[in-house]
């Protein structure tokens, strides 16, 4: 049973007049099948201000158009929980952040081959890495780690908002951005952050963080950390050999205190949470039952329960889809991550020289020579290119698969190869 479950609410307006309570987050067995327009292709098809009008919001949400996010112990099982409700709720799998989307190219190349070409400020440092060695092998790689896997959290929520607004389907993750200071805090403590980046962390946290919605319902999986320490070693894997993450024992307990003391009970205020004791894998049927008796749709008019999801009428709806849909709004919203301090911050912001050399080195390891999408050499159909001249690659930006290791500024006939060095002197 869930150590933490929600409340119901019997009474839905102002007025005061009772509602019978239903269940809002129903299972695929029990599910009515509803006519309701198709998913909109927004990873194929712009969402201009005027399509507001003309492709409605709200008829495309359901009882199960819901944020389901969950969190907890490492190495209790939470991909495997996730990944069952996401198939018995009918919902998308979102799995956790990984430094794969960063490390490797548009096209399939793997950027991390080149690491020892790189200046120290630019070299690779993923979640492996971290966990064979935190402190990283220069000065600052653990804080840009942080830092990265905040900005990755961020976006995969607000591809969770788009998915949801565009298509009714709800979102099942592992990981939010909201949760993510818990295990940044708990990284500073054990030695691994410099003194000058939790500033940093926190102004950015604080310019970021409204641009999201909270997740609907948080599932917290709780063990000790013996538990942890034991699965993690049982899974045999290669980097978690004598890790001196997984080995700090008051790292993990610090990441669970701050979970449960503080991260847990204010988020209740917002979204409704519900914790299980995971030390033996707990009943998945369990779990299923207590998020379908979860009240998440009859709220009270004034509470700030399911707050970031409560549209209350079309106009509302259309505003948050547009926000989080039209590429330029994702560029302004992403641009929030770029603040005043880091222009005076030599941990988050590289000096000239370092990205002048970066910039020479991705002159020959590049695949690409044009955006995505009109590269010939890789397979790009070019026929709207070659009759009309026209290119659009929203595709690629809007399932963000662009470059995000480094850009080369554009314009700057410089930051290219030439035509020869560019046939002939490719780095392999």
């Amino acid at each position: 049973m869930a150590l933490n479950s929600t409340r119901l609410f019997g009474i839905l307006s102002s007025r005061g007049v009772p509602q019978l309570s239903q269940r809002t987050i129903v299972s695929k067995a029990l599910r009515e099948v509803k006519e309701k327009p198709a998913p909109y292709p927004y990873e194929e098809k712009k969402f201009r201000y005027l399509t507001q009008l003309t492709d409605r919001t709200l008829p495309r949400m359901d009882e199960n158009s819901k944020l389901i996010c969950v969190e907890g112990a490492p190495g209790i099982g939470k991909t495997e929980l996730a990944k069952k409700l996401a198939d018995e709720f009918e919902m998308l799998y979102m799995p956790p952040v990984s430094h794969d989307e960063i490390y490797t190219g548009p096209y399939g190349v793997d950027y991390r081959k080149w690491d020892d070409l790189y200046p120290d400020f630019f070299k690779c440092f993923g979640e492996k890495d971290f966990i064979k060695n935190p402190l990283g092998s220069c000065e600052g790689a653990s804080d840009r780690y942080h830092g990265r896997v905040l900005k990755m959290k961020w976006l995969n929520q607000l591809k969770a908002e788009r998915h949801i607004l565009n298509t009714g389907q709800g979102v099942v993750m592992e990981g939010c951005a909201h949760s993510d200071y818990c295990h940044f805090n708990a990284a500073y403590n054990a030695g691994w952050i410099l003194d000058e980046t939790p500033h940093m962390y926190k102004v950015t946290l604080d310019n970021v963080l409204f641009h999201i919605p909270r997740p609907n319902l948080i599932v917290y999986l709780d063990a000790p950390v013996d538990v942890s320490q034991k699965n993690i070693k049982a899974m045999g894997n290669e980097w978690d050999k004598d890790s001196p993450v997984w080995n700090n024992t008051q790292y993990i307990t610090d990441i669970a205190d701050e979970y449960k003391n503080n991260w847990l009970r204010d988020m209740q205020e917002f979204s409704r949470v519900l914790v299980y004791d995971w030390s033996d894998e707990g009943d998945t049927e369990v779990v299923i039952e207590d998020i379908e008796n979860t009240e998440l749709d009859m709220i009270e008019l004034y509470s700030n329960q399911q707050k970031d999801w409560r549209y209350h009428h079309e106009v509302i709806a259309a505003q948050k889809r547009y926000q989080c849909t039209n590429y330029r709004w994702i560029e302004k919203k992403l641009a929030c991550f770029h603040v005043d301090d880091i222009w005076y911050n030599e941990i988050w912001l590289s000096n000239t020289d370092d990205a002048m050399t970066m910039a020479n080195i991705f002159r020959h390891v590049s695949q690409e020579r044009y955006a995505p999408g009109a590269n010939k050499h890789l397979g790009d159909d070019m026929m709207m290119i070659n009759l009309f001249g026209m290119h659009s690659a929203y595709a690629s930006k809007a399932a963000f698969k662009h470059n995000k290791f480094f850009q080369r500024a554009e314009g700057n006939y410089e930051n290219s190869s030439s035509d020869w060095e560019f046939k002939n002197v490719k780095l392999e």
